[in-house]
């Protein structure tokens, strides 16, 4: 029971740090510091004042690369190699070494992360080209992820059976959402 419980935890995590990479784990980080939880090793140095600080320092930039349109592009890129490390990260952080070998910690978390990433990069575009103000509102947009990833990162080290489905479930909709702008977009190009 205590893997299915750290697995929920782990997967809660990582599928946000598909959304921001580096917000779940300062809150994570922070948790950690404050003595909320214990991370497990490797990576319990994110539980360190040094890890707090850089990661506070990185979700200042990744906070200011995502409201701002020139830097959006640069961001997306490097966005699509640290999300998937900081969801496998902040997944090998919350399962102890005893319960589950922390390299396939970082592999679920990773591809949790990988796939939130996939689907966040394809609904966001639809959302700004879904109407006429749509792209005023994308930093808009981006401060309601910001918002929900502090919120699920909260629930995955506070109630980890509510948060892995609940992430679960916003990844499954984002998805359907994804998918019915596309459809809505194609039908008013086409006569």
């Amino acid at each position: 029971m205590d893997l299915v419980l750290r697995l929920l935890a782990g997967g809660g995590l990582a599928l946000p740090c598909g959304i921001s990479a580096y917000l779940p784990l300062l809150v994570l980080g922070v948790a950690g510091v404050g003595k909320k939880i214990t991370l497990s090793a490797p990576v319990d140095f994110l539980a360190s004042w040094p890890a707090v600080a850089v990661l506070a320092l990185l979700v200042g930039f990744d906070l200011f690369a995502d409201k701002m349109p020139d830097f959006q592009p640069t961001n997306r890129i490097i966005s699509q190699i640290t999300r998937p490390l900081a969801g496998g990260l902040g997944c090998a952080a919350l399962i102890s070494p005893d319960l589950l070998f922390p390299a396939l910690s970082f592999v679920i978390g990773a591809l949790l992360a990988e796939a939130m990433h996939v689907v966040k990069s394809n609904l966001r575009p639809a959302l700004a080209n879904s109407g006429q103000l749509a792209r005023l509102m994308e930093p808009l947009i981006s401060i309601g992820e910001d918002g929900l990833v502090v919120v699920l990162a909260i629930l995955a080290l506070a109630a980890p059976v509510v948060a892995g489905p609940v992430s679960l479930l916003i990844l499954v909709g984002c998805w359907f959402w994804q998918f019915s702008l596309r459809r809505k977009a194609r039908q008013v190009v086409q006569p």
